[in-house]
């Protein structure tokens, strides 16, 4: 399925391909071993042109970006969150909102793979809103002196700057804070269901002084936080695309391969309608996030909520698909660190990571009632 991709869509997929192909870790004991297995990655990277989709000044949100993004992720699906909630979510909101200085000490470091940045949104509970944010700027002169609590934040054992979101005065604001900066503690990662590259830790902001031009303060109709989800559930959407794929590829194989009764495992039609139902979802996940990437660009309500809408359907078929590929494959797939078993943990992640399927439910829900005049 190639729907509209270019020549050169191609071509940065024939750069990157050997980059990422059969490089996966299988085994990371740390944070810190997670960031050393993507640094070589990191170098590669940016003579490829792939670190700078969506972090040009003509940016890029239509399905180049998501094509390309499942292709990283179905090669390398332990570092895919790694990579991506950096570049196209901590990059893409300094591309979006930030200004000479900022893009200079940090964002072009990230593009150039020499850095790794982190969004902190979440306080307490998962999916916060806006108005439940505690964490707070107080403006002193030509400074703001920051302090607060972060849970759940996805690099944060391995970054070098926080986009860290909370409030100033009555305003949402996006406080950019490297990591070396007086104040600033990284509690203890913990590694997740998403493979040893994708550890989540607190982080604690106490009496953080910036200077102003390291606060962003967007001016934008939708709400930041929404914008930016948006771009968390397009990456977390790539992801499960990755992980169907190669669930998929490896329990017709097997299929194949393998004989029952004196004919491939594929003929008998209890395996046949299961490979059949798995293909018909892949396909269909991948149709929907296309065209929500492609929607990615732009703010209005259809593209938020036809993201929340390809995060639901992407994160569960993928879920889907690994458990019956595990059916298909049976006991010589049950290895904890064999590849279905770890995308069903991932797939399983992607459900519950950043927007739960039960509150983008919620959200979709609302979205349909306001459609209603």
């Amino acid at each position: 399925m190639n729907f509209d991709l270019t020549p050169r869509d191609q071509a940065l997929w024939r750069a990157v391909e050997p980059l990422v192909e059969g490089k996966n870790p299988i085994a990371l004991d740390g944070a810190p071993a997670a960031r050393g297995a993507l640094r070589p990655l990191l170098e590669a990277l940016p003579a490829t042109g792939y670190l700078d989709l969506a972090l040009t000044d003509t940016e890029d949100g239509t399905i180049n970006l998501t094509a390309a993004m499942e292709r990283v992720a179905r090669h390398c699906p332990d570092l895919f969150l790694m990579l991506e909630m950096s570049t196209r979510v901590f990059g893409r909101l300094l591309q979006r909102w930030g200004n000479t200085q900022v893009k200079a000490a940090m964002l072009d470091p990230v593009r150039k793979g020499r850095a790794v940045g982190a969004v902190a949104l979440c306080e307490g509970a998962q999916n916060t809103g806006a108005t439940d944010l505690k964490t707070a700027g107080v403006a002193e002169g030509d400074r703001v002196r920051v302090s607060g609590q972060k849970s759940h934040v996805l690099n944060a054992a391995g970054a070098d700057c926080f986009a860290v979101f909370g409030r100033l005065e009555a305003e949402t604001a996006v406080f950019l804070i490297p990591r070396n900066t007086p104040g600033v503690t990284v509690g203890p990662a913990s590694g997740t269901l998403a493979g040893p590259g994708a550890w989540l830790g607190p982080i604690t902001l106490s009496d953080c002084m910036i200077n102003t031009h390291q606060v962003l303060v967007p001016d934008t109709d939708t709400p930041l936080m929404e914008i930016v989800r948006m771009w968390e559930n397009q990456v977390v959407c790539a992801a499960a695309l990755g992980d169907m794929g190669g669930a998929f590829d490896l329990a017709r194989a097997f299929a194949n391969e393998h004989h029952n009764g004196g004919k491939p495992v594929i003929a008998h039609q209890a395996v046949a309608f299961k490979l059949a139902e798995m293909y018909t979802l892949r396909q269909t996940a991948q149709l929907l996030a296309y065209h929500a990437g492609w929607l990615s660009g732009g703010t209005g309500r259809d593209a938020l909520t036809l993201m929340y809408c390809a995060k639901v359907f992407c994160t569960e078929a993928a879920e889907r698909i690994a458990s019956e590929a595990l059916q298909v494959v049976g006991v010589h797939g049950c290895t904890p660190d064999g590849p279905l078993a770890r995308a069903l943990g991932r797939s399983k992640f992607g459900c519950l990571y950043g927007t739960s399927s039960e509150i983008a439910r919620n959200t979709i829900g609302d979205a349909m009632m306001k459609y209603v005049d």
